[in-house]
């Protein structure tokens, strides 16, 4: 919290092995929604599933809907082509 830190970038798109499930938060100001849509992109076709959480910033993960959001993250380990929200941002990025 202290000083500037830096740190050597990492090429995201030699991530080959995971898929890859991303929550971004819409009112997210530290990285904002518009960057975790770069982020995808550069991760490329590992990135199974992006949702933006409406009422979520940088702090939020610990608020009183996190427990759903869990939930859905717990079924999309199970099951990767699991779709919480068709028809919309939150659906799965593969068929």
């Amino acid at each position: 919290m202290q000083g500037k830190t830096q740190t050597d970038l990492i090429d995201l798109s030699k991530i080959k092995n995971v898929p890859v499930t991303l929550w971004s938060g819409l009112l997210d100001t530290v990285c904002a929604n518009a960057q975790a849509k770069i982020t995808v992109a550069e991760i490329g076709e590992r990135v199974t599933y992006f949702r933006t959480v409406p009422w979520g910033d940088h702090g939020y993960w610990g608020g009183p809907l996190t427990p759903g959001l869990y939930k859905e993250l717990e079924t999309r380990l199970i099951n990767p082509e699991f779709r919480a929200f068709p028809n919309n941002e939150g659906e799965a990025l593969t068929n």
